[in-house]
């Protein structure tokens, strides 16, 4: 009786099992590629006017960049990879004089042409269920299931 019940607990929690590592072999897959996938997806991101031409400092970025929404101010330029595409800026709000709160913006990345200054595109990354955001939430679905990181991270490291 004992016997039974233990292949069977054995057998469905296999099976749950399975299905977490299934889906954590295809998104890993996706993402060893998610560079050369998000600009395929979102070419408008990463084309750049004048590839090879001397890049802007970071000063030079991050001042582009919070000119062209006062709401918010550069977080974080990581050092361009490839000089042959945008960059992407991370960025975070400002809170607003008047309120004491917070301005509500929807995007926390914005693709900037090095070059130039030129914002290509923004995006809140890994939002759900649209082309732009299809990298992102794949990186968000791999590493904590697409839940808040308090819940997704703990079953991961169960599972």
């Amino acid at each position: 009786m004992m016997r039974r019940l233990f292949v069977l607990v054995h057998r469905y929690v296999g099976l749950a099992i399975a299905g977490f590592m299934i889906l954590s072999g295809i998104t890993g897959s996706i993402l060893a590629f998610d560079p050369e996938i998000d600009a395929a997806i979102n070419p408008e991101f990463f084309r750049i006017e004048q590839p090879g031409a001397t890049p802007l400092g970071p000063s030079d970025i991050a001042a582009s960049v919070e000119a062209s929404d006062s709401r918010i101010w550069v977080r974080y330029i990581p050092l361009p990879e490839n000089p042959q595409k945008a960059i992407v800026v991370y960025v975070d709000t400002r809170r607003d004089p008047g309120t004491g709160e917070y301005f509500d913006v929807d995007y926390d990345e914005v693709f900037v042409d090095p070059v130039t200054g030129e914002v290509k595109g923004r995006r809140m990354w890994g939002e759900c269920c649209d082309r732009r955001n299809f990298v992102p939430f794949v990186h968000k679905i791999h590493n904590r299931l697409a839940l808040p990181a308090a819940t997704g991270r703990p079953i991961w490291a169960i599972v």
